[in-house]
């Protein structure tokens, strides 16, 4: 433990730790918000500055480690009665403590402010936790690696860019790259812990190899292999896997259409309370479907616009980023799906209709939208063609602008006109 703590002392990198610490913290609080109050959200967004902490470890184990050539006293290590590797062993345990803890301590910062609130699923936050740590593990590992082949200089140089490589590449291969948490999907236990497994045999075996090419060449073979399991690790395993549906752990909004959310959204009770009483007052024109989920709840759910769906399931919303947009949307298309039959091609013929009615159409899905969420414009870009996002203007402007008794009144008509053009009988 004392040579341990010699090595945390002496370490060079110990004076980056104050701004790497500030960096974790700005990306975490910088890029969003809507994590606070919800676990697995929680986890999702702290672990996301490692992968921006990640370039700067690569660099910085790549230097640490090829601290005894830089001052020149490989030989007399290579004298010393400890052996070389348990030697290695402290410096690379030294350097992990070091670089690993802006990012823990980011994550502590997180816990502590969604802790206050003690939501549901503190066990799904577990998973983000390990894989962040997991992401800077690969850095470190990189770092090392590039320090054993190159010098100096041209190791804390190549060490980010072969980084910033790899999992470039993993994530193109398998999504390596997490940025979000939502309830649906949970971190595979026994997926992360083959990688970290992987990983950390891959940093022990690079404890034995030394610049000395005899030494190299005798233990290259398993570094190989173990290199070769840590790829296949991130390639063939899935870490991030959907849940199981919940059955009954679920909280529910009842009124013309039973919303429900996971427990773990429970901080979004109130704004689906809100939605749902604009439901009820919705006219009957409007089919309101009896049950409406969240994604995960019920593994036979559809969202509105699919193709392929089970006409007798219950369609479902998506929480997004805390946005209201993303599941006022779902909602919404989910009403006017079943209002218009849009996918009973023996009740209505759609494929005909004019140009004019699907800008009205479009307009009246914009305006419930906004209805549902109480007004404003949406918090994300769109590339749709010009007509669409004139007649989704057009809706939101009608959604802001007319009182809500002239809003109801356009809308019943507005439905009851286009569905009499296009179905053989209204429902």
């Amino acid at each position: 433990m004392r040579v341990l703590l010699l090595h945390l002392r002496n370490s060079p990198i110990r004076w980056a730790l104050p701004p790497l610490i500030v960096l974790d913290l700005l990306i975490i609080f910088i890029r969003s918000r809507h994590w606070i109050g919800v676990w697995p959200e929680t986890g999702a967004a702290a672990q996301v500055p490692a992968y921006m902490l990640g370039v700067v470890t690569a660099g910085a184990a790549a230097w640490s480690v090829t601290a005894p050539d830089r001052h020149g006293v490989d030989e007399q290590l290579a004298a010393a009665r400890v052996a070389p590797a348990a030697r290695e062993a402290y410096l690379l345990c030294a350097t992990a403590t070091i670089l690993l803890s802006p990012y823990i301590i980011g994550q502590a910062v997180a816990l502590a402010i969604t802790a206050r609130t003690a939501p549901p699923g503190f066990h799904l936050w577990i998973g983000y936790f390990v894989f962040g740590a997991f992401v800077l593990l690969v850095a470190i590992a990189v770092g090392w690696l590039m320090g054993k082949i190159f010098n100096a200089a041209i190791a804390a140089l190549t060490a980010p860019l072969g980084f910033l490589l790899l999992i470039g590449i993993l994530d193109q291969q398998g999504s390596f790259a997490i940025l979000t948490g939502r309830p649906a999907f949970v971190i595979d236990s026994l997926s992360l812990l083959l990688r970290t497994s992987s990983i950390v045999a891959f940093l022990v075996t690079l404890l034995w190899i030394s610049k000395s090419k005899k030494v190299k060449l005798r233990k290259f073979g398993l570094s190989l292999a173990t290199a070769i399991a840590v790829i296949i690790s991130m390639l063939a395993t899935p870490v991030v896997v959907p849940r199981n549906p919940p059955g009954n752990n679920i909280l529910c909004i009842e009124g013309r259409s039973q919303l429900c959310i996971w427990p773990e959204h429970e901080k979004y009770l109130s704004d689906i309370r809100t939605i749902s009483t604009r439901i009820n007052a919705l006219p009957g024109n409007f089919s309101i479907p009896v049950r409406m989920n969240e994604y995960g709840i019920d593994s036979h759910s559809y969202l509105a616009n699919e193709r392929e769906q089970d006409l007798d399931a219950a369609p479902y919303f998506q929480i997004i980023a805390g946005s209201p947009w993303s599941y006022g949307d779902d909602i919404g298309k989910a009403i006017l799906s079943l209002t218009f039959q849009f996918l009973d091609r023996d009740a209505c013929n759609w494929q005909k209709i004019s140009d004019d009615d699907a800008n009205r159409l479009w307009t009246l899905e914009a305006w419930l939208t906004a209805y549902l969420v109480g007004g404003g414009a949406p918090d994300s870009i769109t590339n749709a063609p010009s007509e669409m996002q004139y007649a989704w203007k057009a809706g939101r402007t009608l959604a802001s602008n007319k009182s809500i008794d002239d809003q109801i009144s356009w809308a019943n008509q507005e439905v009851s006109e286009i569905r009499d053009r296009y179905c053989s009988s209204s429902s």
